[in-house]
């Protein structure tokens, strides 16, 4: 089920992604930075969860486990507006670029969303029949909230993940001009469950996930 991982770019997708976190994007064409607009909240799911199957995806003659919908597409979900305390974060200057999103639990979109990912933590567990303290949980707390790192699809080291700026003044602007505090929605999709091998023998998994639209209000 699992293989060391040692990160190039995929070969399957193309896409550049960190040494722990390989993904497998599976999609046809580069994103069009202006090809969506700007939409609302509405639901995080698009199906069940219980009707979602694991797979087997290889990557760099590597495999990995994979959380797919039933049609065994990607799992996607659709973010509430929440907010990017510190911007763009660039991994290292590798060319991985994420976005740190703050939860607030205090609101019922926020609750629900992170309820998922919990929920879809908990699969992955089960799936993957480790201990619990050997997963690295999505939702992580950092001692003033509850927050989420989401990676950037790329492509030769640039970014390909579509960005819509809600204010018409910044029609121009690209996911770099993304200013810290910026309030955005996300649509997600679930890469595969990452696997590390620590030198001290202990061993590490979590969940991969991607961009593949954001929303800027």
């Amino acid at each position: 089920m699992f293989a060391d991982t040692k990160c190039q770019t995929c070969n399957v997708c193309r896409y550049e992604v960190p040494n722990t976190e390989c993904i497998n994007v599976m999609f046809a064409g580069l994103v069009s930075l202006f090809n969506f607009g700007v939409k609302k909240y509405s639901k995080n799911l698009s199906m069940s969860l219980s009707d979602c199957k694991y797979i087997d995806v290889t990557i760099q003659e590597k495999t990995y486990p994979r959380l797919v919908d039933p049609n065994y597409k990607p799992v996607k979900i659709n973010t509430p507006f929440m907010t990017c305390p510190f911007g763009l974060d660039n991994l290292n200057d590798v060319g991985v670029y994420s976005l740190k999103l703050e939860i607030d639990s205090r609101k019922s979109q926020h609750k629900g969303f992170m309820n998922l990912l919990e929920q879809i933590d908990d699969k992955n567990i089960k799936y993957l029949k480790c201990n619990p303290e050997e997963y690295r949980r999505t939702v992580r707390n950092n001692g003033v909230y509850n927050c989420f790192t989401t990676k950037l699809k790329t492509y030769k080291g640039r970014i390909v993940t579509g960005v819509k700026y809600n204010d018409e003044t910044k029609y121009l602007n690209t996911i770099y001009e993304l200013e810290k505090g910026a309030k955005v929605s996300c649509d997600l999709e679930l890469g595969v469950i990452w696997k590390r091998e620590n030198e001290d023998g202990t061993v590490e998994y979590g969940q991969t996930i991607v961009a593949s639209n954001i929303y800027v209000k």
